[in-house]
């Protein structure tokens, strides 16, 4: 992914009544009435999961240096765990459909759990 955006957000309220005032404070959007936000999406390397870059964020985004990708809050605190493996979501999907491997009950997209076969 490259540091790149995985796309483009656009929510505009100019002429409805926007959102309630507690659901723009909650997720830190200015969507209310008579507004309009434009985002750029991120995607995480990992999980895969779209991440909206936030105007108003202070700290960095994570970002994974053997992939060369954004992470998603979630898998920025796994990848720093002590028994932690590198696997991306793409690789995990390439060896379940090769047949190399098979997805066990309990994985997560930042926590897949694999049956090697071959």
């Amino acid at each position: 992914m490259s540091k790149t955006s995985a796309g483009y957000m656009q929510i505009d309220h100019r002429n409805s009544p926007g959102m309630p005032q507690e659901y723009c404070e909650r997720f830190g959007l200015p969507v209310g009435k008579g507004s309009m936000v434009e985002m750029d999406v991120l995607q995480c390397g990992h999980c895969t999961q779209l991440l909206l870059r936030n105007p108003w964020r202070t700290r960095e985004r994570a970002w994974c240096m053997f992939c060369d990708s954004y992470l998603c809050d979630s898998c920025d605190g796994i990848r720093r765990e002590p028994d932690y493996q590198h696997i991306t979501w793409r690789v995990v999907i390439q060896l379940v459909r090769s047949g190399e491997a098979q997805l066990l009950e309990g994985s997560t997209h930042g926590r897949p759990k694999l049956l090697f076969l071959k």
